[in-house]
């Protein structure tokens, strides 16, 4: 049981971080940051609703929800920021229930490959912890946990769709497709 508990915070954690989340290679292009206009170019934000429709789209197990915090994401001039600003997942593991507090990001790279598909490329710049992990209410592990490390380099290669103030990032997983909402700050 606590190996299945390690490696689903390591999971978990690994879905906070974007760059983490998948690691589907698009073509390099030249095309820059924003060949087809200016979305996403801006800062944005994903709820703990949003954000518990995401992680629910990537683990089918164990259901996660995300009880408070939220994503902060920013794309700027071809580099991009995620912050995670004390998140609380919650999640259920048999009669286990696990509670997991975050907080953090990473910075790295961006480029429009095709329009609507991004690659973001993590130059693991970012510091990334998980501050507490509970488990039926009892400390699990030392915290925090330093999990900076963890993604330089990784690359992620998705989709997105803007609509108004709205912005869907669409990750590949496995079989299927993850969508991330966030709201324009």
């Amino acid at each position: 049981m606590i190996k299945a508990i390690r490696s689903t915070m390591i999971g978990i954690a690994s879905l906070v971080l974007l760059v983490g989340c998948t690691n589907n290679s698009m073509p390099s292009s030249n095309t820059g940051p924003l060949a087809g206009g200016t979305c996403p170019q801006g800062t944005w934000l994903a709820s703990a609703d949003s954000l518990t429709n995401y992680m629910r789209g990537v683990i089918i197990t164990m259901q996660p929800t995300v009880t408070s915090g939220s994503m902060q994401m920013s794309f700027n001039n071809g580099r991009f920021t995620q912050e995670t600003g004390s998140m609380v997942v919650k999640s259920n593991i048999g009669d286990q229930t696990m509670e997991m507090k975050m907080v953090g990001g990473t910075n790295g790279t961006y480029s429009e490959v095709a329009p609507g598909q991004l690659q973001l490329t993590s130059d693991g710049t970012g510091t990334t912890r998980v501050e507490s992990v509970t488990i039926n209410g009892q400390p699990f592990t030392n915290a925090p946990i330093d999990m900076s490390g963890m993604f330089i380099g990784q690359q992620s290669a998705l989709t997105y769709q803007c609509a108004g103030n709205t912005l869907t990032l669409n990750f590949n997983v496995a079989d299927r497709q993850a969508a991330m909402v966030l709201t324009r700050m």
